[in-house]
């Protein structure tokens, strides 16, 4: 087959994805990236993408708005019609160059390479697809990928970053990451990498001198290399982290290959070092892409699992915000069918939907008694029933019983284990 051909036969190719782009959402997803004909037709058969809905997550070291869809470099397309990841035929350029302008067009800002994809030829297909643009329209996030022992030593990986800053025609890099640490031989392999070399304390020199403008890392594998960058992130200040994450790695990654650990794990110790891209000052609908409270209750009732937990949560921060709340903040049967769901979920004589009630339900006398009489078993129901009433003197010689019952014969507690009951008493008869 000449290259003509195989020219051809890529083509063809795009304009079946074009073609079918308004299939669902699987293909348009695909359809997205392949962008419009030379000869300007649309880019799908539904009509005109969007230019102008992309979500942007905002990264609170540097304040960069990042797009939440970002684009892989590691399976460019390559002149006989395959990856370039699989071949020896040469990329793509032409259609790279097509697909980055598409997404860049569309809202996408983040382009993620490295010196090891497309064996070893993405940076430089990205860097001059991405060098047509004006440099504050994209973010480049690439990696020092010294994976073979023959990388290791220190002038072979300075070697390879510098080589990337060439190939990528840039004089910084706005995300470079320690490629895949735990791989391999897990904890040794990536000392020899990045400990050992000094490369590491050569990268936090290359962020300082603002080469690098956000370092971090990415991880597979070995889950005591995450904790142990985690456990350091005081010392090396990462600004980001990649892991793995689809819907499979969240609960079952580790089942699908014992080396992988689930997702769940690893965004909640993100969460916990606050590596997330977020900032408290956003709203739902700038860090989650929620842009009313009905939206939440639709993505909750498409979840499989739900537990009772997360039900109450939701349920008191409806009854909490109720006096903001208007019709057009829900659609159809939202607010509604969330209720339903609760009362066929929880039972009758559960302490918090009990609570919901009375705060969605004007506090009425009866749940204020219900409340009142509530047989508590922990110090938290206590608590929560105190929160709710009013601050009456009835209501302390009702509880106060109670709460000689948890304390125990010795009628008294740590202030350290019972500090919300201690501040509750102090708040409210500090004069008494």
């Amino acid at each position: 087959m000449s290259n003509q051909d195989k020219k051809k036969k890529v083509l063809s190719r795009r304009d079946f994805l074009k073609t079918i782009g308004a299939a669902g959402v699987a293909t348009t997803g695909l359809s997205s990236c392949v962008g419009g004909g030379k000869d300007g037709t649309s880019t799908a058969a539904a009509g005109e993408i969007p230019t102008d809905r992309m979500t942007y997550r905002t990264n609170p070291t540097s304040g960069d708005k990042v797009s939440l869809l970002g684009f892989g470099m590691m399976r460019l397309p390559s002149v006989g019609g395959r990856s370039a990841r699989e071949g020896n035929e040469e990329i793509d350029q032409e259609m790279v160059n097509e697909l980055v302008d598409y997404a860049i067009a569309h809202g996408v800002n983040y382009f993620d390479t490295s010196p090891a994809y497309c064996r070893g030829r993405s940076e430089h297909a990205t860097g001059i697809a991405l060098s047509r643009h004006p440099r504050d329209k994209y973010f480049i996030a690439t990696k020092l990928s010294n994976f073979s022992p023959a990388t290791w030593s220190r002038e072979a990986s300075i070697a390879m970053y510098r080589n990337s800053l060439k190939e990528l025609q840039v004089d910084y890099i706005d995300y470079l990451l320690l490629h895949g640490v735990g791989m391999g031989g897990g904890m040794e392999e990536f000392e020899n990498r990045y400990m050992n070399n000094g490369i590491l304390d050569f990268l936090l020199e290359e962020r300082k001198a603002g080469r690098i403008r956000n370092l971090g890392f990415s991880y597979h594998g070995d889950v005591r290399v995450f904790d142990y960058l985690l456990s350091r992130h005081d010392e090396y200040k990462w600004d980001f982290v990649q892991i793995q994450l689809n819907y499979l790695d969240w609960k079952y990654a580790k089942q699908i290959n014992p080396r992988n650990t689930d997702a769940e794990y690893l965004y909640g110790e993100l969460e916990n070092s606050l590596l997330l891209f977020k900032t408290p000052e956003q709203g739902m609908e700038e860090a989650y892409g929620l842009r009313y409270p009905g939206e939440v209750l639709e993505r909750l009732d498409e979840r499989e699992t739900v537990t009772e937990k997360q039900l109450r949560a939701l349920g008191l921060a409806l009854a909490e915000t109720k006096e903001f709340q208007n019709d057009g903040m829900f659609i159809g049967k939202q607010e509604p069918s969330f209720w339903k769901r609760m009362k066929r979920t929880l039972k009758k004589n559960d302490l918090y939907w009990l609570g919901i009630q009375y705060m969605m339900e004007g506090r009425q006398r009866e749940l204020y008694e219900k409340l009142l009489d509530f047989p508590v078993q922990t110090m938290e129901e206590l608590i929560f029933i105190l929160s709710l009433l009013p601050d009456e003197h009835t209501v302390w010689e009702s509880v106060k019983g109670k709460l000689n019952l948890l304390l125990g014969k010795e009628r008294k507690f740590s202030v350290y284990t019972h500090t919300e009951i201690y501040a509750w008493l102090v708040t409210r008869y500090h004069t008494k």
